[in-house]
C-alpha cells in the first residue's frame, strides 16, 4: 500500500501534537492534561482508522484483481504476509548460510524422500511392472481390506440450491470468483440454475 496517499499533512500534524502531548504528560501530574491527551489520543486512533478504511477501498475499486487486493489488506493488516527466510542450516555439523546452497539442499532432499518412497513402495505395495494394469487394485487391497457401503449420488435441484443460498449468511466479503454472499442471496432464482447444472456437471 502507497503510505504516502495515506499519511496526509494533517495526519502527521496531528501526530506529532500528540507526541507533544505525551511529552508535556511526562513531567506533568495535570490531570486535565491527562485526561485531553487521551481524548485526543482516541479521536486520532479513529482518524487513522477511517483514513486507511478510505485507501484501502480506494486500492480495491482501481484494482484489477480486486480479490487478490482484498487478501493483500487483510494479510498486511493482520500481519501475516512477513516471510520467514531461513539464514544457516546446519548439515552434518556444518554451517551453511549461502541462499542458494539451502535451496539446493532442500530440493535434492525432498527429491530423495520422493525416490525412497517410491523403492519402498515398489518392493512391498505395489508391483510397478509396466504390463499390470491391476495396480491400482492391489494397492486399494492392500491398503483398504475392509468392505465399504456403497454410495450413490442423486442429482442436484434448483429448489436444493436456493435452500443452501438462503442458508448462507449475508456478508459482502468474496473470494478470488469476485461473488459475495449479498451478491448470491440477490435474485437466488435466477442464479440456482447454472449453479445446479455446474454441481450436477462435476458429480456425474
Amino acid at each position: 500500500m502507497n503510505q504516502s496517499s495515506l499519511i496526509t499533512p494533517g495526519l502527521i500534524t496531528s501526530c506529532q501534537h500528540k507526541r507533544k502531548l505525551y511529552k508535556e504528560l511526562q513531567n506533568n501530574n495535570n490531570a486535565t492534561l491527562e485526561y485531553y491527551y487521551r481524548d485526543y489520543s482516541k479521536i486520532l486512533s479513529i482518524v487513522i482508522r477511517k483514513a486507511k478504511i478510505i485507501e484501502h477501498d480506494k486500492l480495491i475499486l482501481n484494482s484489477r484483481n480486486k480479490g487478490k487486493t482484498t487478501w493483500d489488506i487483510i494479510n498486511k493488516e493482520s500481519g501475516r504476509n512477513k516471510k520467514i527466510e531461513i539464514q544457516a542450516l546446519n548439515i552434518e555439523g556444518r554451517k551453511i548460510t549461502d541462499q542458494q546452497t539451502i535451496a539446493e539442499t532442500f530440493n535434492e532432499y525432498l527429491f530423495t524422500i520422493t525416490e525412497n518412497v517410491k523403492r519402498q513402495s515398489k518392493g512391498n505395495l505395489i508391483n510397478y511392472d509396466n504390463n499390470s494394469i491391476n495396480n491400482h487394485i492391489h494397492f486399494m487391497e492392500k491398503t483398504f481390506n475392509k468392505l465399504y457401503s456403497s454410495m450413490k449420488c442423486k442429482c442436484t435441484t434448483t429448489k436444493e440450491i436456493e435452500q443452501t443460498i438462503k442458508t448462507l449468511k449475508t456478508k459482502n466479503l468474496y473470494g478470488y470468483d469476485e461473488i459475495s454472499t449479498k451478491i448470491l442471496k440477490i435474485n437466488c432464482t435466477l442464479r440456482s440454475s447454472p449453479l445446479n447444472y455446474i454441481c450436477n456437471k462435476t458429480m456425474f
